[in-house]
């Protein structure tokens, strides 16, 4: 009786065992699959990055361009020497915007597919979340800007610009209070979408540090 107690309790604590090993292979199967998967979020998000910063750079200094091009003919009004025509030129500088748009296909699918909780580290979330915020943010502010194009400024050159042989209708448009505003209006919101880019851009530099040193750990731990 005793013999056959112990060879049953043999049998269990083998049968334990298996169960305890298989158990033990298959989270550190499930774990190498996240390391893999959070690696290849890692890495499209780095070129994200490296993307959106590129451009970042780029409108920040097309649009820091467009202020100044506009400062210069808002000083026809302090009664700086600016002759009519470049006043009429200038006029169409206000509709020519020059906006930001991120690539965030990877971060959508990483939400979309509840793959975010792979993220295990609390800086690389928290910057995550806090640039796309931003993002969001500044798309706001752009379309709010070519809001204002549509409804205001583009509808009254419509009604006061002759597109075909390039000169108004209505005696010194330049100087009427529709367009003296949108110089002024294109100024101040120029600004504000630059403000934006840079809070934007010191954000994805410090998230795109996180993300290279978990890329290089990968590579050591590999």
């Amino acid at each position: 009786m005793k013999n056959k107690l112990l060879f049953y309790l043999g049998e269990l604590l083998i049968v334990i065992i298996g169960v305890s090993v298989a158990f033990w292979l298959s989270q550190i199967g499930a774990e190498k699959k996240e390391d893999q998967i959070r690696h290849k979020y890692f890495s499209e998000l780095h070129g994200d990055i490296a993307y959106d910063l590129k451009n970042l750079e780029f409108y920040i200094r097309v649009n820091s361009e467009k202020i100044e091009e506009i400062m210069h003919v808002v000083s026809f009004y302090e009664n700086v020497e600016l002759n009519k025509d470049s006043i009429i030129m200038n006029i169409f500088e206000i509709g020519q915007y020059s906006f930001f748009n991120p690539r965030d296909f990877t971060y959508q699918s990483i939400i979309a597919s509840g793959d975010f909780k792979l993220i295990d580290n609390p800086e690389i979330k928290k910057n995550l979340i806090r640039l796309y915020s931003e993002y969001r943010t500044i798309e706001k502010v752009q379309n709010n800007y070519l809001d204002a194009l549509d409804n205001n400024f583009f509808p009254y050159l419509v009604e006061n610009f002759d597109y075909l042989s390039g000169t108004p209708t209505v005696p010194d448009l330049h100087k009427s209070l529709m367009i003296k505003n949108h110089f002024l209006y294109a100024i101040n919101d120029v600004s504000t979408h630059i403000h934006y880019y840079k809070k934007a851009q010191k954000i994805a530099l410090n998230l795109d540090s996180l993300i290279t040193t978990e890329l290089e750990l990968f590579e050591l731990e590999k």
